[in-house]
């Protein structure tokens, strides 16, 4: 093999080594069997990565004999926060290359807070959460943004939620990289919400997955071969905005009228109150969750016939009350789509999406060190990664 040949195969077999390492602390010999290269080429491949602040080495398992050292990523090797920033919250989660929860905390925020003040909450929630645990806020790789609407390059390109006043045009990723001074990727919520359910919740072990979040706002994405399928501009999944698909009559409520007959709008309940009435065995109420079943499933039919998921989860606030409607879905959905997916309830809930973002921004840090390994004549330090 020529000497560049050997180089780069050097980095690729110390990014192998990272990739095993980021899922458990390994031996030599464990590391050599996982990356599939000699013994003595792997020593050398943990003692370059140890040198460039990668890797560190734990104490043996058990102290008699002669116990195999352990290796590891270092602590502060791939830290990643995830910014989840809604029209009533923001919740962030810091987080290690092991998608292992380091610190988490939410703010509400109000509905017609503008986004400048929006954004401030938001990175002021960050700063208090790394502030609280050992790191600093410079051991941060990255910080992925989660947020409603459909965004591209950073970018808030659409938003035609409720609220939210200026949203629509904002450069998440400027914005917080002024204020946090960490490089920073935005993608929409409800994407992270499937990447989220596929990765540690009522999702896990599909690859291609649609999420439909049912909460104040309703919405939908699609995981495909494990990645987010954002689409044009990210406009994948808007099809809340086709009228006949009747998600329109969730959002306004409208759907609970026909349960009800002449009776006037001003005195019907509203969404939460409906399912806890239907809880209780409130007739009306049971009916108007039936037409709520009916609309969300016609959406997601079409979700599913365009995209061909192995697996349906439903988010967001109303999931929880998903025991009084799942079957009903599951009918309805049965009857616009062929080949069935499963169907099934969040079980990250809240955390979904903020969970989502972790996934992404760690998915994100290692294909960007794959393309500076494939691309550059040096492996990277730690420390100056992502930089």
């Amino acid at each position: 093999m020529r000497g560049a040949e050997r180089r780069i195969q050097r980095r690729i077999n110390m990014l192998a080594t990272i990739r095993a390492l980021m899922q458990e602390s390994l031996s030599i010999t464990q590391i050599s069997e996982k990356i599939s290269v000699s013994r003595p080429a792997t020593e050398q491949v943990v003692a370059d990565l140890a040198q460039l602040g990668w890797l560190q080495e734990l104490e043996p398992l058990t102290a008699g004999g002669r116990p195999a050292i352990r290796w590891t990523l270092s602590a502060d090797a791939l830290l990643v926060l995830s910014m989840d920033i809604g029209a009533h919250h923001v919740t962030v989660n810091l987080a290690n290359h092991r998608g292992n929860l380091l610190g988490t905390s939410s703010v509400d925020l109000a509905e017609d807070l503008g986004a400048t003040e929006r954004v401030d909450a938001a990175c002021e929630c960050a700063a208090k959460v790394v502030a609280r645990s050992q790191f600093e806020m410079e051991q941060i790789r990255l910080i992925c943004v989660g947020s409603p609407g459909a965004v591209s390059d950073g970018r808030v390109n659409y938003f035609g939620g409720h609220g939210m006043p200026g949203w629509q045009g904002t450069n998440l990723s400027a914005e917080v990289e002024k204020r946090l001074h960490r490089p920073a990727v935005v993608a929409g919520d409800c994407s992270l919400g499937a990447l989220g359910e596929a990765w540690k919740g009522g999702a896990k072990g599909h690859e291609d997955v649609v999420y439909i979040l049912s909460g104040m706002r309703t919405g939908a994405a699609a995981i495909i071969g494990g990645k987010v399928h954002a689409g044009n501009r990210g406009s994948a999944g808007l099809i809340g905005e086709l009228d006949a698909l009747r998600w329109r009559d969730i959002e306004n409520e409208t759907f609970i009228k026909s349960a009800y007959g002449q009776v006037d709008s001003g005195d019907l309940p509203g969404r939460k109150e409906i399912f806890k009435m239907a809880a209780n065995g409130d007739e009306n109420a049971l009916r108007a969750v039936e037409e709520f079943s009916r609309s969300l499933a016609l959406g997601a039919a079409a979700m599913v016939l365009a995209f061909g998921p192995t697996n349906v989860v439903i988010g967001g606030e109303f999931s929880g009350w998903s025991h009084l409607f799942l079957d009903e879905f599951n009918s309805e959905l049965a009857k616009y789509c062929p080949l069935m997916p499963t169907v099934s309830a969040s079980e990250l809930k809240a955390q979904a999406v903020s969970i989502g973002g972790m996934k992404y921004a760690l998915d994100y840090a290692m294909e960007k060190l794959r393309e500076d390994v494939l691309t550059t004549d040096v492996f990277p330090s730690s420390e100056h990664f992502m930089r």
